[in-house]
């Protein structure tokens, strides 16, 4: 396949693919042309590096050394910086996020005020801004919340007019990535905490595991609810924050020792060994199964973190 074509980046990655299927997750990660060769110590990894080296010499896949780093402790990869200290955004994002400014012109005055209404292109511009933030949407606590007010501007035959709810919104994001956390990197054979919350219009989890320095968070999820989701009653909503959490970390979840799951509804502990369920209620039941989880309750005060997820309307 030529270089510049369609489907260069496809095929690359389909023939990356079969080449190592047997190192991928086991040692190795393949993103389109890069390539992470990874171990849990110097030993481990040279000799998954010859392993990787050798499996190129037997396809025939060149490598230009200027492309290359060998034992390194950190790098950047797909516009994350990955450490023994966890996962962060790197600061060329960072830097790329801070200088994008508001999708909008200044119309007539009302009042004091300019009416600021969407620039040419602004429709675009909002959606670009969504997209580039949105990749990091597990670094920011209720980020579908945060958004919300921007996405509204979204929606088919939804006037555009940039209010100070906007503006906040825009700026609460911007800083969000600014000062985005460290996450910790999962490790599937320890047991994970999910602590889930949900409200009338979010649901929102966050994922726990202590490996030794106490509990800190792999990865933040929030979902905003659709209109018919709205209507509800809360115990299936907080059920679906249970759920889309599943979902959402099954990469992390799926396979692991043990899952427990804090929800400040008490009714929710009781859900796996209810006799009778809603058609709902047990499909949600039967995805669940592949999962091996215990639900606790918490009380609300302490279930802090999922709970600012949802709730907390000006976090930053």
């Amino acid at each position: 396949m030529p270089f510049g074509l369609t489907n260069a980046p496809a095929t690359t990655l389909r023939v990356g693919n079969r080449a190592f299927f047997d190192f991928i997750d086991r040692f190795l990660v393949i993103f389109m042309d890069d390539t992470i060769v990874y171990s849990p110590d110097f030993d481990s990894h040279v000799s998954h590096v010859r392993q990787f080296l050798q499996r190129c010499r037997e396809h025939q896949f060149f490598i230009r050394p200027s492309k290359v780093e060998l034992f390194v402790r950190s790098i950047d990869f797909i516009g994350h910086h990955i450490s023994e200290a966890g996962l962060s955004i790197i600061e060329d994002r960072i830097r790329a996020v801070m200088a994008i400014q508001p999708p909008v012109s200044y119309g007539p005055t009302v009042g004091k005020q300019p009416l600021r209404r969407m620039a040419k292109d602004g429709k675009s511009s909002l959606r670009s801004f969504l997209g580039m933030v949105g990749q990091f949407r597990r670094f920011i606590p209720k980020f579908s919340k945060v958004a919300e007010p921007l996405n509204r501007l979204l929606k088919d035959n939804a006037e555009f007019v940039w209010e100070s709810e906007q503006q906040q919104a825009f700026d609460n994001l911007k800083s969000a990535i600014c000062n985005a956390p460290v996450l910790q990197l999962p490790d599937q054979k320890l047991p994970s905490i999910m602590e889930v919350d949900g409200s009338g219009t979010h649901v929102g989890q966050v994922i726990l595991q202590d490996q030794g320095k106490g509990m800190k968070p792999c990865g933040y999820h929030s979902v905003t609810l659709s209109d018919t989701q709205r209507r509800w009653p809360i115990p299936e909503i907080e059920l679906f924050a249970i759920v889309e959490g599943f979902r959402f970390f099954r990469h992390i979840l799926l396979g692991a020792p043990e899952t427990i799951v804090r929800s400040d509804h008490q009714p929710l502990v009781y859900f796996q060994t209810k006799s009778t369920l809603s058609p709902k209620q047990a499909r949600w039941l039967d995805e669940l199964s592949e999962y091996n989880f215990r639900i606790e309750h918490i009380a609300g005060d302490k279930n802090k973190v999922a709970d600012a997820l949802t709730r907390i309307s000006a976090l930053f």
